[in-house]
């Protein structure tokens, strides 16, 4: 039952993974000190290999299970990358994927036999179903302490939020880490004579542009604001959680948050000319990007979603808007994890693979690209988007929140949850549900039936 849900968020929430998973899914390292010193690295391990016999060819497999995935956005990301960097690497890659009308993912390849997967990558919202409930997990501490790698070098939050859900075991190590932020139509804004929005701006300064942003003009409706509804929650400032994983019951209800997280929402699309309804509620992506009548929209996204390439000429982005209670906090972040699989015959050689995509190296390459950078160091945090010159005089740095809000609790329920309060939400954005109360009281009686359904 689990894996049902999984299968269904994954093709709900594909739009979560165009950034982010966001997604916007990479990393990056290195700067001018860095360079320095692993330049005299480089001619050191130059040396050593000299002396060493050629590696043995090996072919890595990795699993994602988002839909919407394919060969050539792997490729792109990671493998070629990977193959460069090791010339006896194959890499092959399995994703979910239709065949003959049927969905098959990584419960299909498992019950197939045909699990050879060495590497799994996962995200926050499915790392449990896709790496602890199929039993692929693998604690990486042995590998960690073989190969010396030094968990100091990436940001600690990702791997406390695995050791939480894993008894202290690190099941993986991250790639990158994105986070909400917010990114601007300029033209729009330029065109009806509205200030841009600005590092800093609370939610009720960001509502008050909507509302201004929001009119009639050549002919179309423009919408001052939009968002990813499934990464807000995911990630949201309020630190807010599904599921009490002691009582094994929805929070949706009892916990406060919910109300200003949903309240919160909803209000942007009450402004005349906003409003959304069953063909609209989910299309913010399009709207921004592909329409452009969209003049904000929050996801989770990474630099990357400022190229022209991706639908608007010229598109700024800013940090998310902050609630006063919580002045500077930014959204939670939103992990990529690569996860040596339990099964795997090529243990040693996949966790090289992982600890290279996290090796100062490959991020700072990775953030000059303009993708989020999992490295601590500041140099490397400091480089995204150095080689893109579309983003000269842009914010890249709107992208790397410099204190994200602590993580939720995960469960084994939360992709389940998740879903559920999406489709009320839904229901209470349209206006088929008028109360917030009852809106979550509604989710939190659905997710906790799921939830027994789920344990019988």
């Amino acid at each position: 039952m689990i894996k049902k849900y999984v299968l269904l968020a994954g093709m709900f929430f594909l739009i979560l993974f165009v950034s982010a998973c966001g997604g916007a899914e990479k990393a990056v390292e290195d700067s001018s000190p860095v360079n320095q010193s692993s330049n005299k690295n480089a001619e050191t391990v130059t040396e050593t290999e000299k002396e060493l016999e050629p590696a043995e060819p090996v072919t890595i497999t990795f699993y994602e299970g988002s839909s919407g995935r394919s060969k050539e956005w792997f490729m792109d990301l990671y493998g070629n990358d990977i193959e460069e960097k090791f010339p006896h690497v194959t890499t092959e890659f399995r994703y979910m994927q239709q065949v003959n009308d049927k969905m098959v993912g990584l419960a299909e390849l498992i019950a197939s036999g045909e699990n050879n997967i060495d590497i799994v990558i996962t995200s926050t919202g499915s790392i449990i179903p896709h790496l602890i409930e199929s039993g692929l997990a693998y604690d990486h501490s042995e590998l960690i302490a073989k190969h010396n790698y030094d968990l100091s070098k990436i940001n600690s939050t990702p791997i406390e939020q695995l050791k939480a859900l894993t008894n202290g075991q690190i099941v993986g190590l991250p790639i990158t880490a994105t986070a909400n932020a917010l990114v601007y139509n300029v033209d729009l804004f330029d065109q009806f004579g509205v200030e841009y929005p600005q590092d800093g701006m609370f939610w009720d300064e960001v509502y008050d542009l909507a509302v201004r942003m929001t009119r009639t003009a050549d002919g179309r409706q423009y919408r001052g604001f939009a968002a990813s509804h499934s990464h807000v929650a995911l990630v949201n400032q309020l630190s807010a959680s599904y599921v009490d994983p002691e009582t094994k019951q929805a929070l949706f209800a009892t916990d406060p948050r919910w109300v200003t997280h949903s309240q919160n929402m909803k209000r942007f699309h009450d402004i005349p000319g906003n409003e959304v309804d069953a063909s609209t509620v989910g299309a913010a992506h399009a709207q921004f990007y592909s329409e452009q009548i969209a003049a904000m929209y929050v996801n989770s996204l990474d630099a990357t979603w400022l190229d022209p390439a991706k639908g608007v000429p010229n598109a700024d982005a800013v940090q998310m808007p902050f609630y006063k209670e919580l002045p500077g906090v930014g959204s939670q972040l939103y992990p990529t994890y690569f996860s040596v699989t339990s099964t795997s015959k090529k243990k040693d050689e996949a966790f090289q693979v992982i600890a290279w995509l996290t090796s100062d190296e490959y991020q700072m390459e990775r953030a000059k690209r303009g993708f989020t950078p999992i490295s601590t160091n500041p140099a490397v945090r400091e480089a995204i988007g150095a080689d893109l010159p579309y983003l000269e005089g842009k914010n890249p740095q709107a992208f790397l929140p410099q204190n994200p809000a602590a993580p939720s609790i995960l469960t084994p329920y939360n992709a389940m949850a998740n879903l559920e309060f999406l489709l009320k939400l839904r229901e209470y954005m349209i206006g088929e549900i008028d109360d917030v109360n009852t809106m979550l009281r509604e989710t939190a009686e659905i997710v906790n039936a799921k939830i027994a359904e789920m344990n019988d």
